[in-house]
C-alpha cells in the first residue's frame, strides 16, 4: 500500500481508526507499507514499511501547555487535565 494523505483533520480520522482522541490538527501522512498473511492478526504482525506523519495548526487535547510552562518554577508539573 502506498498512500499520501494531505490536509485531513486528524481528530475524526484517529477517532475512527484507533479510538484515539488526544491529537487534533491538519494531518499530512505518507505511507509505504506491505504485509502478507491469512488473518488480520498475521497481516498486522507481518507489516513492514515506512510512515511519515506531520501535524500542523493542532493541539494535544487534555494538556494545558500554558499552565505547564507557568509551573516550571515549582517542584510539581501541573497542567494535565481530563477534559478539553
Amino acid at each position: 500500500m502506498h498512500s499520501d494523505i494531505v490536509g485531513v483533520r486528524a481528530l475524526p480520522l484517529l477517532q475512527g481508526l484507533a479510538d484515539f482522541d488526544r491529537i487534533d490538527g491538519k494531518l499530512q501522512a505518507k505511507l509505504a507499507l506491505r504485509s502478507a498473511g491469512r488473518s488480520q492478526r498475521a497481516l498486522m504482525a507481518n507489516m513492514q514499511g515506512t510512515a511519515f506523519v506531520s501535524f500542523q495548526d493542532g493541539a494535544i487535547r487534555g494538556i494545558n501547555i500554558a499552565q505547564m510552562l507557568r509551573s516550571l518554577t515549582t517542584s510539581k508539573l501541573s497542567g494535565w487535565q481530563d477534559n478539553q
